[in-house]
């Protein structure tokens, strides 16, 4: 399966959850199963990840050093099986994006919702490094769980 994380600038939470996801999946054995990329709804393409997420990540093992922004496009969307948001404003952007098309509505979704929890990934650009700390142990938590779904160990 591939999944494609989006947020606004994909410098932080969208890049924070694709190197997560990759983590996580390797983590279990998963690598050759599923897929992650990330990209945003308003990115300028190939800025580097936000210090402060990649410091947080480096502290749980997670290195997102590397990372590339990308501008989300209609080819990021036909790659992915799955579109899953951080926000219900980033959720209606890929769905305008993909207006008219059979297959958007159905693989476009808030990664909370997924998952069957509730709320939104908050934005921490610009925040105290808590906020950052916050955002990566709320997606550790969620990427688990999808993973957990997407390899039939969902125990909730």
């Amino acid at each position: 399966m591939r999944v494609l994380f989006v947020c606004t600038g994909n410098t932080g939470r969208s890049a924070m959850a694709e190197a997560i996801f990759r983590h996580e999946a390797g983590i279990r054995g998963l690598d050759d199963l599923v897929e992650a990329r990330s990209a945003g709804v308003s990115a300028v393409d190939g800025e580097g990840p936000e210090h402060a997420a990649v410091t947080v990540l480096k502290a749980r093992g997670v290195d997102m050093s590397s990372h590339l922004s990308r501008q989300l496009t209609r080819g990021c969307m036909e790659w992915a099986d799955v579109v899953l948001t951080m926000t219900g404003a980033q959720k209606r952007a890929v769905l305008d994006m993909t207006a008219g098309e059979a297959s958007g509505e159905g693989r476009v979704h808030l990664l909370t919702e997924y998952v069957g929890e509730e709320g939104e990934i908050e934005d921490c650009w610009g925040r105290p490094v808590a906020a950052y700390e916050a955002c990566a142990d709320r997606l550790v938590h969620l990427i688990r769980r999808l993973l957990d779904t997407m390899s039939g160990l969902d125990q909730r």
